[in-house]
C-alpha cells in the first residue's frame, strides 16, 4: 500500500496543507480497515509532509469501480492517523465468502492450504487460504475476494496434509460488506485528499 503525490501538492490553505494522493490499497487488508497516517510511514502523511491530519476525504471509488471507501477518524482533536474502510461497491459485481461444511481429518498442523473457487462468472477470480489449527479444523482466509456477477458453484481445498475439509457453496457477499481480512487490495487505486498540518 502507498500514495503517489499529485505534482501540484502540498497545497497551503493558511496555516494547513492540502495533499491529494492516488492510494493504492494493502497486500493484506486488516480487519477494522487499513490504517493510515504519519504513524504508519508505509503508507505515510509524514513522508508527505504532515504531521497530524484534519480529516481524509475520499474523492471516488477506486478506479476499478470495484471498491468503496470510508474514512473513520481515530479520535478527536489533533489526530496522528485515521482508517480506510473498504466495501465491495457492487458496481462491476461483488466478492465472495466461503464457510466450511464437513470437518477434515488427520490434518497436518500448522499447513496452510490453498481454497480454489470454480464456476461462476467473474472477471476476477476468488483464492483463499486454509490454515490447519487442528486434525480437523483450521481458519479460512479470503486472500482475493474476486469480482463476480453469479457467485463460484464450488470451492475446493487442497494442501493441508490428511483430509481436507469440504467447504459450502461460496456465497456473494452483500454491497457494501467490507471487505475480509486478508484481502489483497493492491492491485486497488483510489484518490485521497488529506489536510493538516
Amino acid at each position: 500500500m502507498g500514495d503517489i503525490r499529485l505534482a501540484d501538492y502540498p497545497a497551503r490553505l493558511g496555516d494547513k496543507q492540502m495533499v491529494v494522493v492516488d492510494h493504492t490499497g494493502p497486500a493484506s487488508y486488516v480487519s477494522g480497515g487499513e490504517t493510515i497516517g504519519n504513524l504508519n510511514t508505509q503508507t505515510g502523511i509524514a513522508t508527505q509532509g504532515l504531521s497530524a491530519l484534519d480529516f481524509v476525504d475520499i474523492m471516488d471509488i477506486s478506479v476499478s469501480g470495484n471498491y468503496e471507501i470510508a474514512s473513520q477518524p481515530t479520535g478527536t482533536g489533533s489526530r496522528k492517523t485515521c482508517k480506510l474502510l473498504w466495501f465491495f461497491s457492487g458496481v462491476n459485481g461483488q466478492g465472495v465468502t466461503a464457510t466450511q461444511n464437513v470437518a477434515g481429518s488427520g490434518m497436518t498442523v500448522g499447513n496452510v492450504g490453498t481454497i480454489a473457487f470454480s464456476g461462476g462468472t467473474s472477471t476476477v477470480t476468488a483464492s483463499g487460504t486454509f490454515k490447519v489449527l487442528t486434525a480437523t479444523t483450521g481458519t479460512i482466509t479470503i486472500t482475493n475476494p474476486g469480482v463476480y456477477t453469479v457467485a463460484p458453484t464450488s470451492a475446493t481445498v487442497t494442501g493441508t496434509g490428511g483430509t481436507p475439509p469440504t467447504m459450502n457453496t461460496p456465497t456473494l457477499m452483500s454491497i457494501l460488506a467490507q471487505v475480509n481480512a486478508g484481502a489483497n487490495l493492491s492491485g486497488e487505486t483510489v484518490r485521497l485528499r488529506y489536510q493538516g498540518r
